[in-house]
């Protein structure tokens, strides 16, 4: 009876002990899961809300301090205003050289006359300062009023080679050749203007060279090349203006 009785003690702590571990892993395992729970609701309590009318922006774009500005825009308003009418007057006249020659010409038969005059007004008898002093005044206004004709009649004469030229000026700036949609990277050579210089007669063409600020003026250096006949001649020329070197 005695060992029998001695083994009932042991096992019955045993027993405890299997309850235990059971008891901690149910413990272990509901706290996991308490803690588990908390965790989740956590993030989602983190995570951003979006309401229904929000635009489509990532998480990074809504972390940043200014993403999107609306503004409001200016309502569009139509402004009028009538101003006068500036005068017109029809005005219709010809040009040519012969014109220009005469224009030249009647101004220098008035320069010729009105220093008759100032000889005939001024007397013998005043200062050779005075006589001076007008001298250069009447100098300083005919210079004044030739530079007003010289630019009159430049502008005169450019009128003048642009109808006499308008065909070569046509063809430079709108010429097509339509036969060019059936060749390969092959062009077409259409030459516009002929140069003539008298002066440079039985001379070749020996060097051309455009002017860099202005592009419608180049010279033309002509020459020889034979070496033993060293002379040559220079001249400018225009498109604009090509029978006056």
């Amino acid at each position: 009876m005695i060992p029998a009785s001695a083994k009932a003690p042991h096992k019955q702590p045993h027993k405890q002990s299997i309850s235990i571990g059971r008891g901690t892993r149910k413990r272990d395992e509901d706290s996991g899961t308490e803690v588990g729970e908390g965790t989740d609701e956590w993030a989602q309590s983190k995570a951003t809300v979006r309401p229904p009318d929000q635009l489509e922006l990532t998480d990074a774009e809504l972390k940043e301090e200014f993403t999107r500005i609306l503004t409001a825009n200016n309502p569009v308003r139509d402004r009028e205003c009538q101003t006068e009418p500036p005068p017109r007057t029809n005005f219709s006249a010809t040009a040519n050289q012969w014109e220009i020659y005469d224009a030249y010409v009647e101004e220098l038969e008035k320069q010729e006359k009105t220093k008759e005059k100032e000889k005939a007004k001024t007397p013998v008898a005043k200062k050779s300062g005075k006589m001076a002093m007008r001298k250069l005044t009447s100098m300083e206004s005919q210079t004044d009023d030739l530079i007003k004709l010289s630019q009159a009649a430049k502008i005169m004469e450019r009128m003048v080679n642009q109808n006499t030229y308008d065909d070569i000026a046509q063809d430079f700036k709108y010429y097509d050749d339509a036969a060019d949609e059936y060749r390969d990277q092959v062009g077409t050579l259409l030459p516009l203007w002929m140069f003539q210089n008298d002066k440079a007669k039985r001379l070749s063409v020996t060097a051309l060279c455009w002017n860099p600020k202005y592009r419608d003026l180049f010279a033309v250096g002509y020459g020889s090349y034979d070496f033993m006949k060293q002379h040559g001649h220079a001249a400018a020329l225009q498109p604009e203006e090509p029978q006056l070197p």
